[in-house]
């Protein structure tokens, strides 16, 4: 299947991913730490265990913080 993923609103790139891939699954794939963001399918706030459809559009927005 087919989606395009982006972060922090840059270019999306697409990829192609198996069938049946979670968000979870992407983000190990895509080798990220999962504390320093959140994700968006379809421009909605999701779980990490959200089976991604072919078409999807991922977003990945990073968290700012500091002291």
């Amino acid at each position: 299947m087919h989606v395009s993923v982006s972060r922090d609103g840059k270019t999306p790139e697409k990829m192609v991913l198996a069938q049946g891939v979670t968000l979870s699954g992407l983000v190990k794939k895509m080798v990220l730490n999962d504390q320093t963001f959140f994700s968006k399918v379809n421009g909605k706030l999701v779980h990490p265990a959200t089976a991604l459809k072919d078409g999807d559009k991922i977003e990945f927005v990073g968290i700012i913080y500091g002291g």
